[in-house]
């Protein structure tokens, strides 16, 4: 199990905790599509579906 899905778990053993996840989202501008973001999909897939864990995505842009 990941260290990190323990983690969660621990924080939401009582049943009144919710917990946030923010995660980054990469925003590009242009022709080009934005890099694969491997971490963020593997965080995504591993807390989906955890009781009392809430996902939030925040775009960002960097700028050139």
């Amino acid at each position: 199990m990941p260290p990190l899905l323990n983690y969660l778990r621990e924080l939401t053993a009582d049943e009144e905790t919710t917990v946030l996840v923010v995660m980054p989202e990469l925003v590009v501008r242009g022709w080009r599509p934005p890099p694969p973001q491997p971490a963020a999909l593997y965080v995504n897939g591993c807390c989906s579906f955890e009781p009392g864990v809430v996902l939030a995505s925040v775009p960002y842009q960097l700028l050139r």
